[in-house]
């Protein structure tokens, strides 16, 4: 359930990673790039970018629960992994 979790969150920084790069941004040599593109989401001023942001939040939230946090069994129920699983198929949408 950890390793679907983090892969999920990192499927969606990586398509929007790859959307700011088709913008212009430089996205390769930021600090803090998961700060970053969520930043630039959040304060695009388009509701769809900004929701991606929400999203984006979300999942790095539960990937560093399942990444840090071996106590915390939230993250490893099967409920838990659908509820990621159908927020990142929101970004891809």
């Amino acid at each position: 359930c950890r390793t679907i979790i983090g892969r999920a969150y990192y499927g969606v920084f990586l398509l929007t990673r790859e959307f700011l790069d088709s913008l212009g941004f430089e996205t390769r040599r930021v600090p803090n790039p998961h700060a970053t593109f969520e930043n630039a989401l959040r304060n695009s001023g388009v509701f769809t970018l900004r929701r991606i942001a929400m999203e984006l939040v979300e999942l790095c939230s539960y990937r560093t629960k399942a990444d840090y946090e071996p106590w915390n069994a939230d993250v490893e129920t099967i409920e838990k992994v659908r509820a990621v699983l159908d927020s990142a198929r929101k970004v891809r949408t």
